[in-house]
C-alpha cells in the first residue's frame, strides 16, 4: 500500500503539461448529442423499450458498455421531477437509459479507464471517479466539486514514485471572481488519492490570488520533490499599458502586463512525496 507524507520546505512556479479529454462546459448539464458513442456509468442500467419506468425492460447494461446516442428526451414530470433520457443503441437494440446512467466523460489512458459522472449528497456536489485497468474494476470514489466548469485532465507521474496517473480536475471560470483553480488526485493502481486542492481566484484590475503544483519533471521541477506555489498578485494604480476593457485578467493575463502593473508577495513551498 502506498501512503504520501508531505514535507513543507520553499520555490517558483509554472505549467501542467500531459492528455486532457475534452472540454466539459457544464458538469451540471449531461448534454450528448447525436451520434456520439458513449459508455454505461452504472452497472445493471435498465434499457427500457421506452422513455418511461413503466415500460418494458429490454435488456441491462454495466459499466464499460458502449453505447451510440441516437437522440436525448425530456420525460413528463414523475413525481413532480422533470426525466431526462438518452435513446440509445446498443448492440442493434434500441431503447433508452437515464442521462444519468450514461458516463460525462470516458477516459482511457496507458492500460486504465476512467469513467465520471457527477452525484449530489447532502446539497453538495461530487465528481464520481470509477477506475478501471484492461477491463477489470479496480475502484471508485467521490471528490467534492469546486464548482461544475473544468477540464477532467489524466497524466502520466510526473515524476512521482509510486503514482501511475496524476489526475486534474481543472476549473474554469467563466465571470469575475470564480475559482478557477484545480483539483489533484493520484492514481497508485489500488487506489485514488485526492492531495490538494488548488484555488485561483481574480477580480479584473484589482487582485488575482493563484496556487500551482510544478512536478519533479515540469519547468522549474526538483527531483523528489512537488513545488507548491502561491501568488498573491494586486493591480498598480498605473494602469497605462493596460488593454482597455473588456479586459479580463483571468483570461488574458500577460507576463510582461504583470511585471509593469503589479505588485504582490510570492509564498512558495516545496512538498516532498516519500513513497512508503
Amino acid at each position: 500500500m502506498n501512503k504520501f507524507l508531505i514535507i513543507i520546505i520553499f520555490t517558483i512556479s509554472n505549467s501542467i503539461l500531459g492528455q486532457e479529454s475534452k472540454y466539459l462546459v457544464d458538469g451540471s448539464i449531461q448534454n450528448f448529442t447525436e451520434g456520439e458513442v458513449a459508455y454505461i456509468f452504472e452497472n445493471n442500467t435498465k434499457l427500457y423499450l421506452k422513455a418511461s419506468y413503466d415500460s418494458r425492460v429490454i435488456d441491462k447494461l454495466n459499466t464499460t458498455d458502449k453505447v451510440k446516442i441516437l437522440d436525448t428526451v425530456t420525460n413528463e414530470n414523475i413525481d413532480g421531477l422533470t426525466s431526462n433520457w438518452c435513446r440509445i443503441n446498443y448492440n442493434d437494440k434500441i431503447g433508452y437509459v437515464k442521462q444519468d446512467d450514461l458516463s460525462l466523460e470516458s477516459v482511457f489512458f496507458q492500460n486504465y479507464s476512467y469513467y465520471i459522472a457527477i452525484r449530489t449528497l447532502n446539497d453538495s456536489s461530487f465528481l464520481k471517479i470509477k477506475l478501471y485497468k484492461n477491463d477489470s474494476k479496480i475502484t471508485e470514489s467521490m471528490f467534492k466539486l469546486q464548482h461544475f466548469r473544468f477540464y477532467f485532465k489524466v497524466h502520466g507521474n510526473k515524476g512521482v514514485n509510486g503514482v501511475k496517473s496524476v489526475i486534474i480536475i481543472d476549473y474554469t471560470a467563466l465571470i469575475a471572481g470564480e475559482n478557477f483553480g484545480a483539483t489533484y488526485i493520484f492514481n497508485s493502481d489500488s487506489k485514488l488519492l485526492k492531495i490538494m486542492d488548488l484555488t485561483c481566484i481574480g477580480f479584473p484590475l484589482e487582485f488575482m490570488n493563484v496556487e500551482k503544483l510544478i512536478f519533479p519533471i515540469e519547468k522549474d521541477g526538483k527531483k523528489g520533490k512537488i513545488i507548491h506555489v502561491k501568488e498573491n498578485l494586486k493591480w498598480k494604480r498605473t494602469l497605462s499599458s493596460v488593454p482597455k476593457p473588456p479586459f479580463s485578467p483571468i483570461f488574458q493575463f500577460r507576463p510582461e502586463i504583470r511585471e509593469k502593473n503589479m505588485g504582490g508577495t510570492f509564498n512558495v513551498y516545496f512538498y516532498l512525496f516519500v513513497s512508503v
